[in-house]
């Protein structure tokens, strides 16, 4: 006897849009939508149903952010410098976020180490975020993470070439010398050094990170209206295995060939480039299968798209001044570069339909 799958639903109170309502989600044109923004089907796939319990749209009533919604509510927007902004050099006339802020930057300030075996290129990460959204990336010097009688310090440089040591709060298993920090100890730790030309901080990392006690591991942070996140690609190793049921226990094969490690470079540039674009006022997506689109467990992260939908690319068009054409060669050449094998067939057809 053949057993029927259940159908999984969406979250209660969750309908997805209309078709209307996705054309209306991208807002109006003066004279027809630009060849980049057309939603053509053959590119642009619809909205993932749920095939899981834990997946995105099956526990998260999503409200979705449209065009219009993100020009009202992002901060970076705004013609009027705010706190929000700090110390940035801020010019009220600039259309783009490199025109209002002069000379300014996105930085990444790695945290503890990055073997190279087992860890994503941070050169080539942020090769990908500067393409990504048109914008400089800087970055900083690692910051060290040692461990003393089951606490967690990062290690900060000082006057004089001498350091000091914060305490980040964490979890420390015993038997098995696992550990997990809190991200928002972390963020502590960044936020008193926000350089004074940086868009933001993204904390990275390849230590395991948690919030609550139940968690088995979270992916990381973002510090509400403080420019700064702290974000983990410990368990992003696609040579990891590890339980459902213990954070401890997590096995790793010892070194990555060039397949996985395209694999773990994948996933990792996918994270950073969601989470920064949170950090600039981009909501989940539910109008396409986007890379804005939520998630409700690493499956459904790792299967996840690494294109921005229309109305999402419009978003960081209007925002970041990129050239859609310049920035699908520049994806072009990374995704050729660093064997992201789909992605480049994806951006290929794309450029083909642009330049036709």
């Amino acid at each position: 006897m053949s057993s029927k799958k259940r159908k999984i639903g969406y979250a209660a109170g969750f309908s997805p849009p209309t078709p209307r309502q996705i054309v209306e989600a991208l807002g109006s044109f003066e004279s027809g939508v630009p060849a980049e923004l057309v939603a053509d089907p053959a590119f642009y796939g619809p909205l993932p149903k749920p095939s899981n319990e834990g997946d995105w749209l099956a526990q998260i009533d999503e409200e979705g952010q449209t065009y219009d919604d993100f020009l009202e509510h992002t901060p970076w927007i705004s013609k009027r410098k705010s706190r929000f902004f700090g110390a940035l050099k801020f010019d009220p006339s600039g259309g783009s976020l490199t025109e209002r802020f002069p000379d300014s930057a996105i930085y990444l300030q790695p945290i503890g180490a990055f073997p190279a075996d087992r860890s994503p290129s941070l050169d080539v990460l942020a090769e990908f975020t500067a393409i990504f959204f048109g914008l400089p990336v800087k970055v900083l010097d690692a910051l060290p993470v040692v461990e003393q009688k089951e606490q967690a310090f990062v290690e900060l440089p000082s006057a004089r070439g001498r350091t000091t040591l914060r305490p980040v709060k964490g979890r420390f298993h015993r038997n098995s010398g696992a550990r997990q920090l809190l991200p928002d100890g972390l963020i502590d730790v960044l936020r008193p050094k926000l350089p004074a030309d940086a868009l933001f901080v993204i904390g990275v990392t390849m230590e395991d990170l948690y919030l609550e006690p139940s968690d088995l591991f979270v992916a990381g942070w973002a510090g509400g209206n403080n420019r700064v996140g702290a974000f983990s690609f410990h368990r992003y190793d696609p040579g990891l295995t590890f339980s459902d049921e213990h954070w401890w226990e997590v096995t790793r094969a010892k070194r990555l060939d060039p397949t996985l490690k395209a694999v773990l470079t994948q996933r990792c540039c996918k994270l950073l480039v969601h989470e920064a674009a949170h950090i600039l006022g981009v909501e989940h997506c539910i109008y396409y299968d986007c890379i804005m689109n939520g998630s409700g467990h690493l499956e459904e992260d790792f299967r996840q798209s690494l294109h921005l939908c229309p109305v999402d690319l419009r978003k960081l068009q209007t925002l970041c001044g990129f050239s859609a054409l310049d920035r699908f060669q520049k994806l072009q050449a990374f995704y050729d570069k660093h064997l992201f094998a789909s992605e480049a067939k994806w951006t290929a057809a794309m450029l083909q339909r642009l330049t036709a």
